[in-house]
């Protein structure tokens, strides 16, 4: 078996360094409703709050979102052709109403901030209806930290859960997730992002969650994406980089009994 050196402490700081960024850039994607597929509104009429984010940093922040994502998913059409792909149901666009708030504003705005790690400036538990969110949400009182989410996600992607994407090298095939992987390399996010149009325009824009006249431009319909990666053959490589990406292994580290064929693949997908 393959083992990874142990972490120091300089090593775990370098960690949660990478945890932070990558959680930094999630929020970015975010901001700009890239990859984002789910919409979440509160209020009767739904205009009081709007807010779009990702299924899977929901299900990895949340027991709660997790659950009804899943089981959402299994509902929906498509299961077999995910299947062909070697996927679980992908995540398909969904639209969750938050039902029973006093003042749906700035504690709904808050409440989904958080989700994606601290906010800055006024606590979010003095807003009213953000403690009753958080509860119902099971989001941690003292806040959401990187690593929690990088974990979270590494649990999704070990289970094949709300993945959806396939790379495949050498032969093998991966699962992950897009807005992860968006989020870590920007030529990645932009293959993604182009590919994904390419499927809406040629599936039909009938089956959009969000209208043309809703939704901002770059938010795209969720689809599971296949990449079959040019100019790396082995398998190890891509485990690795994964493995990097999801922070289970820490910058710089590569297992002991790594061939030079796979460190050469590893430096290879590093830099594309």
């Amino acid at each position: 078996a393959r083992r990874a050196r142990a972490m120091s402490p300089a090593g775990a700081e370098e960690a949660k360094s990478g945890a932070e960024a990558l959680l930094s850039r999630l929020r970015e994607l975010r901001a700009r409703g890239r990859l984002c597929d789910v919409l979440l509104t509160a209020g009767g009429d739904g205009q009081a709050g709007r807010q779009v984010a990702h299924q899977a940093v929901l299900a990895a922040v949340s027991k709660v979102f997790r659950g009804y994502l899943i089981e959402a998913g299994a509902a929906e059409a498509g299961a077999d052709e995910a299947a062909k792909l070697g996927l679980s149901p992908p995540p398909k666009p969904q639209e969750l109403r938050i039902e029973g708030l006093a003042d749906p504003g700035r504690a709904f705005d808050a409440a989904v901030r958080f989700v994606y790690g601290p906010l800055p400036g006024e606590p979010p538990a003095a807003l009213a209806d953000f403690p009753k969110l958080a509860a119902a949400w099971g989001l941690p009182a003292s806040g959401v930290l990187a690593e929690d989410v990088l974990a979270g996600l590494r649990e999704l992607r070990a289970r094949g859960t709300l993945c959806d994407i396939v790379l495949a090298v050498g032969g093998r095939r991966f699962v992950a997730h897009q807005a992860v992987l968006a989020a870590a390399s920007e030529p990645l996010r932009r293959y993604i992002m182009d590919k994904l149009r390419e499927l809406v325009e040629e599936a039909s824009a009938s089956s959009r969650l969000f209208s043309a006249g809703e939704q901002p431009p770059s938010v795209v319909d969720s689809r599971a994406v296949v990449l079959s990666l040019e100019g790396v053959a082995q398998g190890d490589a891509l485990r690795i980089v994964l493995d990097f990406i999801y922070g289970k292994l820490r910058p710089g580290a590569v297992p002991l009994l790594a061939s030079a064929a796979v460190l050469q693949d590893v430096r290879q997908l590093a830099v594309s």
